[in-house]
């Protein structure tokens, strides 16, 4: 809210001097006059461009460059630039709504214009100097046709070597040197129909390539095409089977049995309750050609091959509601019975996004379509093998992904359903490569690594809370594994002992609820006893743990948020979390203490450091 300030409408004051002092006599005039003026803060003074001028060569609506605005002063109340372009036919300016200090201008025609720049009441301005290309496109090539009753249908081959700058191919239909018809295709179709022409007539035909500028190639001519001579009026069978194969909101695949008489098809979308209607339709070997309806509401395709049996539409508003029409048609566009069939675009989330959490596991998080009644999936594919995940509930919005393989390439989707557990929409792949994330933990007293034991031929199990750094314990490094228990729960993990370059040892650190471990893996009585102290932290190989999960309390912990500093050797950086151990005795044998509170400690100290423990993560490629 702006803030308000208020003056006197007028202060007369006059000086006069008594003989001890000097003094100012002051009268208010219009004592209740006050004029409200509104606090407009710091604003911009001054706006310079990256450039007084620029010119633009190229292709209509393709060719751009970036002029960018700086404000004095910076650091102004509000620094929001407007921009606007004098002559929109000549250049545009299109805007970032979240960042105004630059704009792309856009080519639109030949000519000059200028780019204003405005934030408060400082204004600057570029001229911008615009000249498209004149250049012509190739020519099509391989023109062929076949002459109905009442129409041509002809297929070619668009130019060979265009650019994105190819927008459409006009044909046009001549008897003598007057044109009576024509039709432009979009560039990529290569098939098309001349309409409404006459029964056992001769025409002739060009095919004109355009580009975005309106550049024009020179003329294919095609002479002396004869239309049947009569009209095929008899109506088809209609197709059959009419159904939503997939309906993957944004994309609805479409599958129907083909009508048994009919030569082309005719699929038409109309968009019920205002949605965006689809943009691209595609069927076997088949761009289709879009034809718009009389009314903004609908969308048409011809289909010049009555075997095609499928089709996909991209470009549907995800929760709109369409109706879908598909029939046969005969040579000269006699149409059979409709059938048709509503749809609903199906609601595909939004925000999908992945981050990296431990070796070969990722989390996903999105944006729930708007209905509580749907659940979730969420599918992680390499091209070959799929990873999915179990049902997710309404509002979860997050997912732990883990058994994916490190340094392989996996495209992630969240999948919707409804509440009968049918497939609804799939959303947007994200990419992502996992990772292995390898560990240091160091206690953060006196900077010593926690290390895997050095396993003997006597002892193949042994109790790993040391911290000694002696010639008889190596492996100062752990891979982070999801948990081995609950491999679901991203709060917890699993360490596994390695070398510095990932290479496992397949010997796990584990918390039991026994004794402890011998050579053959059984429980037995070294260690402290089960009554005082329940558990201990051992290194057990993943067999072991598998086999032995009744009677180990789990095989995963979490780390707790703490505060502590640093080790003095400065290894660490800024980079670690922590966690507390807590001392048994005087061998030096640590317990650790989890988020579950698996000691048995009701409470922790940060104060004594050196029973504190950091880890420094290594993201290995």
């Amino acid at each position: 809210m702006k803030k308000t300030f208020y003056t006197k409408a007028l202060v007369a004051c006059a000086a006069f001097t008594l003989a001890t002092a000097g003094l100012f006599s002051c009268k208010l005039q219009d004592a209740d006059a006050f004029t409200a003026q509104p606090d407009m803060g710091i604003v911009v003074s001054s706006i310079e461009l990256s450039a007084n001028s620029v010119s633009l060569s190229g292709s209509r609506a393709l060719t751009a460059t970036t002029l960018t605005a700086t404000v004095s002063p910076s650091y102004a109340l509000d620094t929001t630039i407007s921009w606007v372009s004098a002559d929109e036919s000549v250049a545009t300016v299109e805007v970032d709504a979240d960042d105004t200090s630059s704009v792309s201008i856009v080519l639109q025609g030949s000519g000059t214009t200028t780019i204003t720049a405005a934030s408060g009441t400082a204004t600057a301005t570029c001229t911008v100097i615009c000249e498209m290309e004149t250049t012509p496109p190739l020519t099509v090539s391989d023109v062929a046709y076949v002459a109905n009753g009442n129409n041509v249908f002809f297929t070619w081959t668009d130019p060979v070597d265009y650019d994105e700058d190819l927008d459409h191919i006009l044909i046009t239909a001549y008897t003598g040197k007057s044109s009576v018809a024509s039709a432009e295709i979009p560039a990529g179709v290569q098939y098309g129909w001349i309409t409404g022409l006459s029964t056992g007539s001769t025409y002739s035909f060009t095919f004109n390539s355009y580009d975005v500028s309106g550049n024009a190639s020179s003329a294919v001519t095609v002479d002396e095409v004869t239309t049947g001579e009569s009209e095929n009026s008899t109506a088809p069978d209609a197709p059959a089977d009419f159904a939503v194969a997939e309906n993957g909101g944004e994309t609805i695949s479409f599958s129907w049995t083909a009508s048994s008489s009919g030569v082309y098809q005719k699929l038409t979308v109309t968009a019920t309750d205002g949605g965006t209607l689809p943009t691209v339709l595609f069927c076997t070997d088949y761009d289709t050609l879009l034809i718009s309806d009389s009314s903004d509401s609908a969308v048409s395709c011809l289909i010049p091959n009555n075997t095609v049996t499928a089709l996909s539409a991209t470009g549907f508003a995800t929760g709109s509601t369409y109706t879908v029409t598909l029939s046969a048609l005969t040579e000269d566009f006699a149409a059979s019975e409709s059938v048709s069939l509503d749809v609903t675009a199906a609601p595909a989330v939004s925000g999908v996004a992945v981050s990296l959490k431990y070796t070969g596991s990722i989390i996903v998080t999105w944006t729930d379509f708007a209905n509580s009644e749907y659940t979730y999936t969420v599918s992680a594919t390499d091209g070959s093998a799929t990873v999915t995940s179990d049902s997710i509930a309404y509002g979860t919005q997050s997912a732990h992904v883990t058994g994916l393989t490190v340094g392989t390439d996996y495209t992630v989707t969240v999948s919707t359903y409804d509440a009968d557990g049918t497939h609804l929409a799939t959303s947007a792949g994200v990419t992502c490569t996992p990772k292995t994330m390898l560990w240091q933990v160091v206690n953060a007293y006196n900077a010593s690594y926690l290390m895997a034991p050095y396993i003997t031929s006597s002892v193949t199990y042994s109790n790993i809370c040391t911290v000694s750094a002696t010639s008889s314990w190596s492996y100062p490094y752990w891979i982070v594994h999801p948990s081995l228990s609950t491999p679901e729960d991203s709060d917890t993990f699993s360490l596994e002992s390695s070398t510095a370059d990932g290479t496992a040892t397949g010997l796990y650190l584990c918390i039991d609820n026994v004794q402890a471990y011998n050579s053959s893996g059984d429980a037995s009585g070294w260690g402290y006893p089960y009554s005082s102290h329940s558990y201990h932290a051992y290194s057990l190989d993943a067999d072991t743990i598998e086999r032995d999960m009744g009677s180990l309390d789990y095989a995963s912990f979490s780390l707790l948020t703490s505060s502590v500093s640093a080790p003095s050797n400065g290894t660490l950086g800024d980079d670690y979390s922590s966690w507390y151990v807590w001392q048994v005795g005087s061998t030096g044998y640590y317990l650790y203490d989890t988020y579950l509170n698996v000691s048995g400690e009701s409470s922790y100290s940060a104060s004594s450091v050196d029973n504190a423990y950091a880890y420094c993560q290594t993201v290995l490629e």
